[in-house]
C-alpha cells in the first residue's frame, strides 16, 4: 500500500440510495480535490455506478475503515440519507479527524449530522457548485502543508 500523500482526503457520499442528481456533486467534490492535489480515497463514490454488488460487506467495512484510519480528512456529501456515510463521519470524528459535510441547501439532511458540535466539524449548504468548490477550499486550507498556513 503506498504511503498517503500529505493531503488526502476520504470521500463519502451516498451509494445505495443516490440519486442521479447528485452524482455531478460527487464528482465535482472529486474533480476539485484532484486540482488542488489531493490524494481522494474511496473515489469510486463519484462513479455512475458505485455499488460493488461483488464485494461482500465485511470486505468493504475494512478496506473503508483502513483509508478512513490513512486519511488527513473527510469530505461527505450528506443531501441523501446514507447509514453508511453517518457512521463514516462519526468514525472519522472519532479518530480526531477534520469532517466537512456539504449538502443542496434544498434537502434536509440528518439533525444528528447538523447537530454535531466540534471544532473538528463544519457542514455547509451548497447552492451551486461554485459555492460546494469554495467550502472545499475553505477546508482544504485548515491542512498540513498547505501554502497559507506558512507550513
Amino acid at each position: 500500500m503506498a504511503a498517503p500523500s500529505e493531503r488526502s482526503v476520504y470521500l463519502a457520499a451516498s451509494i445505495t440510495g443516490r440519486s442521479a442528481a447528485y452524482v455531478g456533486a460527487y464528482r465535482a467534490i472529486l474533480e476539485h480535490l484532484k486540482m488542488r492535489d489531493v490524494d481522494v480515497l474511496c473515489a469510486h463514490v463519484a462513479k455512475a455506478v458505485a455499488y460493488e454488488a461483488e464485494t461482500d460487506a465485511s470486505s468493504v467495512y475494512c478496506r473503508n475503515t483502513a483509508w478512513l484510519d490513512r486519511c488527513n480528512g473527510v469530505i461527505a456529501e450528506i443531501s441523501l440519507p446514507s447509514l453508511g456515510v453517518g457512521y463514516e463521519v462519526c468514525y472519522a470524528l472519532q479518530a480526531g479527524k477534520p469532517v466537512l459535510c456539504l449538502y443542496d441547501e434544498r434537502e434536509r439532511p440528518s439533525k444528528m449530522i447538523l447537530g454535531i458540535d466540534g471544532v473538528r466539524f463544519q457542514a455547509a449548504a451548497y447552492r451551486s457548485m461554485d459555492d460546494l468548490r469554495n467550502e472545499i477550499d475553505k477546508f482544504l486550507s485548515a491542512f498540513p502543508g498547505d501554502a497559507s498556513d506558512g507550513a
